[in-house]
Parts: structure tokens; C-alpha cells; sequence
């Protein structure tokens, strides 16, 4: 996909940091979701697949954002970033729980910045995000599934 804007924009490029640099945004995904999928390595690799392929999915909106915020006449700065808390959590039905909370927290934040943005080459980028985490929120579903049954 060609990144385009309609025009610099510092409303939209304040919208889209938000995205990026509040807590549960794009960056702590992909660390939550890369540490995850680590911590899974030996135990399931079905999981460990599952949860790094929707990490580096967060790591690919970071940079795109990233890029789209320039591209709007803004900037993202490291100290902005607010990363929630350390995530360590073992018990793989309580980590999917949060997991499927954060994916469903993610669609509903961009779902309310699509009513604002009238840029159709952002909306383009935040629909497919949304279509994006929907997949991501299914695999999470359908490994929860699979978990509470072995329980």
C-alpha cells in the first residue's frame, strides 16, 4: 500500500500519535505480544506463531503511523510513549483474556478516529488495521477455545 496524505494536517497527525503513544498503542502491543510469544517458545508453537505474527502485525502499524504522522507534519517521540506496566503473566487462559481485551480496545479506538478523519488515504490505513485486529481478535478467540477445553 502507497502512503499518502491529503495535506499536512496537525489535528489528524495528534489523533494518530495517540494511536502510537497512549498505553495499550501500537509499540507496547508488539512488545506485549513479542514477549508472549517468547515466553511460549517451548511449551506451544502453535501459540508462539499465533502470538508473534499479531506482534510484528503491531510493529508494521507502529512504523506505518510513524510515517503518516511525518507525512502530516508531526513526530513521535520515544518519551511520549506510555507503556502500561511489566507484563508477566503465566497462566495462558488469563494472558489470552488480556490479550482479546486489548485487541477489542485497539478496534474500538480506531474505530472512533475514523468518524474524525476526513483524509480517505488515512482512513484506507485505519480500515485495514481494523480489518487487521478482527483477524487478530478471531485467532486470539479461537486459541482461548482451545485452551479452556484442555483445562
Amino acid at each position: 500500500m502507497e502512503l499518502k496524505v491529503q495535506g499536512k494536517n496537525k489535528y489528524y497527525s495528534e489523533l494518530l500519535k495517540k494511536q502510537v503513544e497512549e498505553s495499550n498503542g501500537e509499540l507496547e502491543l508488539f512488545l506485549i505480544f513479542n514477549t508472549q510469544s517468547l515466553n511460549q517458545y517451548l511449551n506451544d508453537t502453535n501459540l508462539f506463531t499465533n502470538l508473534k505474527q499479531i506482534g510484528y502485525e503491531s510493529l508494521n502499524h507502529y512504523e506505518t503511523l510513524g510515517k503518516v504522522i511525518q507525512m502530516l507534519g508531526g513526530n513521535i517521540s520515544l518519551n511520549d510513549i506510555m507503556i502500561e506496566k511489566k507484563y508477566k503473566e503465566n497462566d495462558i487462559n488469563k494472558v489470552l483474556e488480556t490479550d482479546i481485551r486489548k485487541i477489542k480496545e485497539r478496534i474500538i479506538s480506531y474505530s472512533k478516529i475514523l468518524i474524525e478523519i476526513k483524509d480517505e488515504y488515512i482512513k484506507e490505513i485505519i480500515n485495514k488495521y481494523i480489518v487487521d485486529y478482527r483477524n487478530s481478535l478471531n485467532i486470539l478467540e479461537m486459541l482461548q477455545l482451545k485452551y479452556k477445553k484442555y483445562r
